[in-house]
């Protein structure tokens, strides 16, 4: 009994890889890795920046706000989503800008 591969394997020809064509694709890659570079260096401390600066101004808004809001006993709700919405955006910053 003859599997699918089989067929397939039989059919294989050889790859001739030429110098030329990998130095072609090295130059493409290493053009590509500097834009890359470049944009990442300019905008990722740009937007990880902000995220910081506005998940720790939530952060501390949501604690004021919550604790307040607690206080007058209207619950923890508020508190507990601006924290969960204000740390996350202070990580992604951090990760962004490290």
């Amino acid at each position: 009994m003859d599997s699918a591969n089989s067929a397939i394997k039989g059919e294989k020809k050889p790859v001739i890889i030429d110098e030329e064509i990998l130095d072609k694709e090295a130059k493409e890659l290493g053009e590509y890795a500097e834009k890359q570079y470049k944009y990442n260096a300019l905008w990722r401390p740009v937007v990880g920046g902000l995220l910081f600066g506005l998940g720790g101004a939530i952060v501390v808004m949501a604690a004021v706000f919550g604790w307040t809001y607690h206080l007058l006993g209207q619950g923890y709700l508020t508190m507990f989503f601006g924290m969960l919405i204000g740390f996350t955006m202070l990580y992604i910053g951090i990760g962004m800008t490290s």
